[in-house]
């Protein structure tokens, strides 16, 4: 009952709370499966392979910032830049 909590916490707080949720998920053997409820690891396991993605106007904010001279954005920089991610993770998304 608790477990999906957590997993929300993780998701709406993102960053590091989704890398601790990948890592909590991973540990088996030793004393990790004597100390982590089996719920949890399950549940948290979704975060390994279906992180939130950020929206693209997120994405682009940082482009004009780190890129753009806060003018440019992705794509007035770029040939070709896709809104729609290909890939998520806990600390970043992949644009092709």
């Amino acid at each position: 009952q608790i477990a999906p909590k957590v997993v929300n916490l993780c998701r709406e707080n993102g960053g590091i709370y989704i890398k601790a949720a990948q890592l909590v998920a991973s540990i088996s053997g030793g004393s990790g499966e004597r100390l982590i409820p089996k719920e949890y690891k399950q549940a948290l396991a979704v975060l390994c392979d279906a992180a939130p993605v950020r929206p693209f106007s997120d994405v682009d904010a940082v482009i004009r910032e780190e890129l753009g001279g806060g003018e440019k954005g992705a794509h007035d920089i770029f040939d070709d830049f896709s809104e729609t991610p290909i890939a998520a993770a806990s600390l970043a998304q992949v644009h092709v």
